[in-house]
């Protein structure tokens, strides 16, 4: 006889592998799902088109051109080259002042951007930027007590324009009259090139100045094209894109402005102190000169020298030229110096009037006057914690100190000097006592004459090259290529909208399917049972669409009529080799509902058209239903009369079925009280042995085991058990407790049955099963629903 152990009709012992066609089936049954949220999604989709705004992207490039001009062996310079030093303070100090609140607000007041106008049609209101048909004079108002209020005007023809509050007309105004607002009042004037139909209401939007340039400076996108370039690339995305391009425009204008303004104030604070310098000379050199004059009218001396005071006076002209242009350039440091020490404080920019002898420190006066530039523009955008005005500030200071240093040794070094030439002028002074008191007293006079004519030309030299400069100063930008929006917009892009739509309509329904098979605890095919039991399976049946309890007959050829066929072939094949004579097959399940009565009424009617006599036995003694299957009315007579009563014989509760020659059944009789003790009495003995002597299949149909224990108890009398699993109604964890009755040896000789199984076999889920009911041929007995057409034969 064969062990429970040495039969397995499934293909588990091979190895399992993909199946990419039951793998996209079970998402492709779902077909109407994927079709309902593609139309919503797509739908959804266009609406959205439909009613966005779009937006559109304006761009433009400039080069920063570089300030550095130190030689290109410096230390720097080398690092930069090989690729150890990578200095970007410059340009992040720039794209910091391009994006500055500052500059932006100055761009808000040039192109009046706090005032927006709206074309107000049925669908979408669109913003209007240089195609206003009118515009709106706000100068008698207060721009903070406007901010956040909206206005709705309408030409009314005839040189009038009209209030609107809603679709109703409040009061007519003539263009350029007052029309009141809060506490002022605003003008609006016609513009005589209209772009667009004047009839439809323009909205006006009073917006916060400050919020406005914030919003802008926020928007704009400004990064480094390339790692080592020094060009910028500016975006701005906006619902208009003339509008768009006007700001990125006008910006970097304003900032070319800034740049020029930030150079020039170099040269103004020098052409300042030069003036400044010259007003006091000029005042000293006239009295110098008048006093000249006074002492020759007065002495009686004419203009010309004598020979040897010509000569001496011309060698007391070259020291006294020595002598004052280190004393041009000592009062210019002194004054430099002290302008630093009395601000210590502003640290303003420094004047370059230093002696041209010296590069090192002008220089550091170049040097020192762009960090105060810098530090300034950063002051505008940027925290006062921010690390790189931090930095500017230490350089600032640390640079100032080396001035003062480098002032205060230029200053020793030209007393120095000073006193050189000056004991050179002593000895020649005393050949002076040779020549005539008047003529020594005038060569006194003319020296302090030279000494202020000489500081007042240098001067004035200077004053004339600061002038020069500010006349060519250029920006320290070009730009490369002017602001031009693109001719489509770059949100919402149409394609990239329905691409989303699209995948969320998919992505929908997988979600769904895969959260219902996460969460779906009920057994959905042969594998669930294979991958936590070992018990064989003999064959599964399939669901059948009609309302019939008896699906097999003598004739039929239905799917599910040959299914069984292949479970009794099955079932035959478990029992060959063990003992001869009558077969009892125990027939239960989990719980109720699962087909375990179906099965048990088909499968012992397909016994019976193989010609072996079969008998059915309902004891399921709490809930029967064999009765009901078979068509039999009277259930009153059954295996429990039998039982109870003595006199009863097994002939008279067994009955002829009426849909085969050798097909019999005994239904459960009344409902005992006791059904247990009724199935372990020696009458219950005595029918089974009479039955095994009558009959060659004996089919039980028994209580689930997941409910009583009769199953248990009725095992005695059975050769053989089938265990019924129901797909969408029997629970995963059925197929651990299958394993281990099967294990246990509970039931003889078990093996399993997976009922309800889908049309198309094992791909997807199916549905639609009653208990009992809904078997039948695919397309036999009636043609397919319209809805169905996807379903697989």
């Amino acid at each position: 006889m064969m062990t429970q152990h040495d039969v397995n009709f499934t293909e588990g012992g091979e190895e399992q592998r993909f199946d990419v066609k039951a793998y996209l089936w079970q998402y492709l049954r779902y077909w109407y799902w994927f079709i309902i949220s593609l139309t919503i999604c797509i739908t959804v989709a266009y609406l959205y088109l439909r009613y966005t705004i779009p937006e559109y992207e304006a761009s433009a490039k400039l080069l920063i051109k570089d300030a550095d001009n130190t030689s290109s062996l410096s230390e720097e310079a080398i690092l930069q080259d090989l690729g150890l030093v990578n200095y970007k303070a410059d340009i992040l100090n720039e794209i910091e002042i391009l994006k500055s609140r500052t500059l932006m607000l100055e761009v808000v007041d040039e192109l009046n951007l706090q005032i927006r106008y709206f074309a107000l049609g049925r669908v979408k209101n669109t913003e209007l930027f240089g195609q206003e048909p009118f515009l709106v004079d706000t100068s008698g108002l207060d721009a903070e007590a406007i901010a956040g209020q909206r206005i709705t005007l309408q030409e009314a023809g005839s040189g009038r324009v009209a209030v609107l509050k809603g679709e109703d007309i409040i009061e007519q105004f003539a263009f350029g009259e007052a029309i009141p607002l809060n506490e002022g009042s605003f003008r609006v004037t016609a513009v005589p090139s209209r772009e667009i139909d004047t009839i439809l209401p323009v909205a006006i939007q009073f917006d916060d100045r400050i919020g406005t340039a914030r919003n802008y400076a926020t928007r704009i996108e400004i990064s480094q094209v390339g790692n080592a370039a020094n060009v910028l690339e500016l975006k701005l995305v906006d619902y208009n894109g003339q509008k768009a391009e006007a700001v990125i425009n006008t910006l970097i204008q304003k900032y070319n402005e800034a740049t020029l303004d930030d150079k020039n104030r170099v040269g103004n604070n020098t052409l300042k102190f030069i003036g400044e310098r010259l007003e006091f000379l000029t005042a000293e050199l006239a009295e110098v000169e008048g006093e000249l004059e006074r002492y020759k009218s007065r002495n009686d001396i004419g203009l010309e020298l004598s020979t040897s005071a010509e000569a001496i006076l011309q060698r007391v002209t070259e020291y006294e030229e020595n002598i004052a242009t280190l004393e041009t350039q000592r009062e210019l440091s002194e004054a430099l110096l002290n302008q630093m020490l009395n601000r210590a404080e502003s640290e303003d920019l420094l004047p370059v009037v230093i002696n041209a002898d010296l590069p090192q420190l002008n220089a550091q006066i170049d040097q020192y006057n762009e960090l105060i530039i810098q530090r300034d523009k950063l002051e505008q955008s940027a925290g006062t914690q921010n690390p790189l005005l931090i930095r500017l500030r230490g350089q600032i200071t640390e640079l100032r100190g080396m001035i003062l240093e480098n002032l205060r040794i230029y200053l020793n070094s030209i007393e120095q000097e000073k006193a050189k030439v000056e004991r050179k002028y002593t000895d020649l002074r005393q050949t002076l006592s040779s020549i005539p008191r008047a003529e020594r007293e005038l060569l006194e006079r003319k020296r302090q004459q030279i000494i202020k004519e000489n500081l007042f030309l240098y001067l004035l030299e200077k004053r004339e090259e600061t002038a020069l400069s500010l006349a060519v100063t250029t920006p320290n930008s070009r730009l490369v290529d002017s602001a031009l929006a693109l001719p489509t917009p770059v949100y919402p892009i149409p394609f990239n909208v329905f691409a989303l739509a699209i995948s969320i309509g998919l992505a929908l329904p997988i979600g769904g399917i895969l959260t219902r098979q996460v969460l779906d605890d009920k057994v959905r095919g042969e594998d669930d049972i294979k991958q936590t039991s070992d018990v064989p399976i003999i064959g599964g049946i399939n669901v059948h669409d009609q309302n019939e309890k008896i699906v097999v007959s003598s004739s039929s050829r239905s799917a599910i009529a040959e299914m069984f066929r292949l479970v009794r072939t099955n079932l035959r094949f478990m029992l060959k080799g063990s003992e001869e004579g009558s077969h009892t097959i125990l027939v239960t399940s989990m719980m109720g509902g699962e087909g375990k009565t179906f099965v048990t009424v088909n499968l012992g009617l397909i016994m019976a058209i193989s010609d072996k006599r079969t008998l059915l036995i309902g004891l399921d003694l709490r809930k029967p239903k064999l009765g009901n299957y078979l068509g039999l009315e009277d259930t009153s007579q059954g295996i429990s009369n039998y039982v109870v009563d003595p006199s009863v014989k097994p002939e008279d509760v067994i009955r002829t079925s009426g849909l085969h020659g050798k097909l019999d059944f005994v239904t459960s009789g009344p409902i005992p009280p006791n059904p247990t003790e009724l199935i372990m009495t020696e009458r219950m003995q005595e029918f089974f042995a009479y039955a095994r002597t009558e009959y060659d299949y004996i089919l039980i149909d028994t209580p689930p085991v997941g409910l009583v224990t009769d199953a248990f108890l009725i095992n005695q009398y059975a050769t053989n058990s089938l265990f019924v699993v129901r797909i969408g109604v029997s629970r995963k964890p059925t197929a651990a407790y299958i394993d281990k009755i099967y294990k246990d040896g509970k039931l003889s000789n078990m093996a399993c049955i997976i009922n309800g199984v889908p049309k198309g076999g094992a791909y997807g889920y199916g549905y639609g099963y009653g208990y009992g009911y809904g078997y039948g041929y695919y397309n036999e007995d009636t043609n397919k629903p319209w809805w169905k057409i996807w379903s697989k034969n």
